[in-house]
């Protein structure tokens, strides 16, 4: 991890890492949603008109304290829009660093005063969490001389799921011989596409709202977020959707977790699924692009989603197609 002197000499050795739930970091860089909520502040934020024309001294108070409130906000987020992902990284790993206390910081390059001590804390602070891994997707932190103007720099916790290729190759194998896994291995291409579809079975008490009646309408637009099937929530969400309730176990053996707007863009090969008059992505566009993601799915081994939003910065479209955490089931 950063914040300490590089490795010299060594072996490079192509690996799979078969990580579940990593923490992740993306950029917020040049973000064009964080972009348009600092328009809107600005747009909303209370006139100094007002305050030269009120002889009021509790409403010119308010305007002074209602102006600061959204400079403030603005602020965080023109900060948010210049912080690429190894940033939001180290800002969380700083918390348990020592020379914080010293008045120094991370971008002081680089910082070697407590490293290990400081990445145990961290991971052990990750690992309580649930988290088997750190992911940092596309930095330009070390990208310098890769070829590449971003990189992905990744952690896993455990060794035992950093695999080589003969290892992966053995996992297949040994499917192909038992033929009791819950994917068929020969649908897939490779021994690494096999194990990272891999998912991790799922049981829950949920409940699903039909029948209308509720605060949340059906996406006219462009139907369901992810195509068909039965989506499902918590009690508070699901009566949003009507007043008729179902309540149900959901089992499934082999869902894939969807908690960035990364995760969701690696399904459908860079698309936000998302209408755009400005780009001209028309409801049509996005509900073919819907059927092929869903697709794409479920040919994966897949028999159903769970969305699981991560941190704001990550999840802004995320939260734009689906507002709330949810599971849907294709099979």
């Amino acid at each position: 991890m950063g914040g300490g002197s590089k490795d010299v000499g060594g072996t490079v050795m192509p690996v799979h890492l078969n990580l579940k739930n990593p923490k992740v970091y993306t950029s917020t860089k040049g973000m064009e949603s964080i972009l348009d909520d600092i328009k809107k502040l600005e747009s909303e934020r209370p006139s100094l008109t007002r305050f030269h024309f009120t002889e009021d001294v509790n409403e010119r108070q308010a305007i002074i304290q209602a102006r600061k409130k959204a400079d403030a906000e603005i602020e965080k987020l023109k900060r948010e829009y210049r912080r690429d992902a190894f940033e939001h990284f180290m800002d969380d790993r700083d918390q348990f660093a020592t020379y914080i206390e010293k008045g120094a910081k991370w971008q002081d390059r680089y910082i070697a005063e407590g490293v290990p001590e400081t990445n145990k804390k961290f991971i052990e602070y990750l690992k309580k969490q649930g988290y088997d891994g750190i992911h940092i997707k596309g930095t330009e932190y070390d990208a310098k001389g890769t070829g590449s103007d971003v990189i992905d720099q990744i952690v896993a916790f455990d060794p035992k799921n950093v695999q080589t290729r003969s290892q992966l190759t053995d996992i297949w194998n040994k499917a192909n011989r038992t033929n009791k896994d819950t994917l068929d291995p020969k649908n897939f291409k490779s021994a690494e596409e096999f194990v990272r579809a891999q998912g991790k079975p799922f049981e829950k008490e949920m409940y699903r709202g039909t029948g209308g009646g509720g605060g949340l309408q059906a996406r006219g637009d462009i139907g369901n977020a992810l195509g068909e099937g039965k989506y499902y929530a918590g009690l508070s969400q699901a009566v949003r959707y009507g007043k008729n309730i179902e309540t149900k176990v959901v089992k499934l053996k082999n869902p894939i977790t969807i908690k960035t707007d990364q995760d969701l863009r690696n399904i459908t090969g860079g698309k936000n699924l998302v209408v755009s008059e400005k780009s001209g992505v028309t409801p049509q566009m996005v509900k073919k692009q819907i059927e092929e993601a869903r697709n794409k799915i479920i040919e994966m081994g897949h028999d159903g989603v769970i969305i699981e939003m991560g941190a704001y910065q990550d999840t802004q479209n995320l939260r734009r197609l689906f507002e709330h955490d949810q599971v849907i089931v294709y099979k």
